[in-house]
């Protein structure tokens, strides 16, 4: 019993971390194409975090700047060698999304209110760029 409620408490605790956080971009692209393509939620987080970074740089330039220095270089590469190091995709091509869902993966991620928390206005142009960094 003990070990269900530590569980349970710690799924509440991530819970609300995840909810004061105000997560972003990576976080509204995530779900419609988890849902979409049975992708597992963390994979597509990591895979798209690179690209998210590179989108929000001009946004959050003194941030990431402080990261990169601390992480020894750019942070988008940074990202991706982790990733890379854990043995995780780059990319999602292994999950064949066409180009000609990206309009439906768009409608369903503009309306997160993920994406009102993230650094940069996120426009449909920048949803765009992003999935054809990974697709």
């Amino acid at each position: 019993m003990a070990a269900r409620t530590d569980t349970a408490y710690g799924s509440l605790m991530a819970g609300m971390a995840l909810a004061s956080a105000r997560l972003g971009v990576v976080h509204g692209l995530a779900h419609p194409l988890g849902v979409r393509y049975d992708i597992p939620h963390g994979l597509v987080c990591g895979v798209l975090l690179p690209a998210a970074i590179r989108l929000n740089y001009g946004h959050a330039k003194d941030k990431y700047d402080l990261l990169s220095h601390i992480a020894g270089k750019p942070l988008a590469a940074y990202a991706t060698e982790l990733l890379v190091k854990v043995g995780m995709p780059t990319d999602l091509r292994a999950y064949r999304i066409p180009e000609s869902d990206l309009p439906a993966i768009v409608a369903d991620a503009m309306p997160s209110g993920s994406l009102k928390a993230n650094a940069k206005k996120v426009t449909d142009e920048d949803v765009v760029w992003m999935l054809r960094q990974v697709v």
